[in-house]
């Protein structure tokens, strides 16, 4: 992948990180687990709590592995320091990312709930993605973040990828106040509310944190 620096080839660019096969694979998720879900179940409705339980644990894994590569895409493909001469705001990139994340988020969103109307024929849209938002928004900042500071997209995937296993697995008594899936398993001496204030609060801390490296390392960049 080359990099021209004229405006119109920039957006062209920036479309082509976000919206490429390795981010909009993940966004089929959903849709694969509501297959699973009918296999399972043949000709059968779940009730909706099963299906705010498997949104809820598909939609953050699909978020967060459809952002992260977005980080690290110049520095994966060599030309970080290229980049990093242009005359661009220090902020640019890591708002570009974080607005293309966004996007994949609600792309995933769409395509998982048009998946359970046809499958499940659901009408209540709210209640199933409504509990799965915080935690998503939550591991896709926090990927961002981990994608930017490790520079690799395998080994921010393999960390999401082992926090929603951990997460699922420990069922929050490990976490406690800061569980996922707190809809789906909720723990007693946990309030829901406060749970997905601390997801959401933390997932904006993270972007905040994203901005912040980026803008370190191309002040160190611009220095050398």
């Amino acid at each position: 992948m080359s990099l021209d620096v004229s405006p119109k080839s920039l957006v062209y660019y920036e479309a082509r990180v976000v919206f490429g096969v390795m981010a909009l694979v993940p966004t089929l998720l959903i849709p694969a687990f509501g297959m699973l879900l009918a296999v399972y179940r043949p000709g059968e409705i779940p009730p909706l709590p099963i299906l705010g339980r498997v949104f809820e644990m598909a939609l953050p894994l699909a978020a967060g592995l459809s952002a992260a590569h977005l980080m690290n895409i110049e520095r994966e493909e060599h030309f970080a320091e290229l980049r990093g001469s242009y005359p661009e705001a220090s902020l640019r990139i890591p708002l570009l990312r974080t607005a293309g994340a966004l996007c994949l988020l609600v792309l995933t969103v769409l395509i998982g709930l048009l998946s359970f109307v046809i499958l499940f024929n659901l009408s209540d849209f709210a209640s199933v993605v409504l509990p799965a938002l915080p935690p998503a928004i939550f591991l896709t900042a926090l990927v961002l973040l981990v994608s930017n500071l490790t520079g690799s997209t395998w080994i921010t995937a393999a960390l999401l990828v082992g926090y929603w296993f951990f997460e699922y697995q420990q069922r929050g008594r490990v976490t406690q106040t800061l569980f996922l899936f707190d809809k789906s398993f909720p723990l007693p001496s946990v309030s829901y509310d406060l749970n997905r204030g601390l997801l959401l609060g933390l997932g904006v801390l993270c972007m905040a944190l994203n901005a912040l490296v980026s803008v370190i390392r191309r002040g160190r960049t611009t220095v050398e």
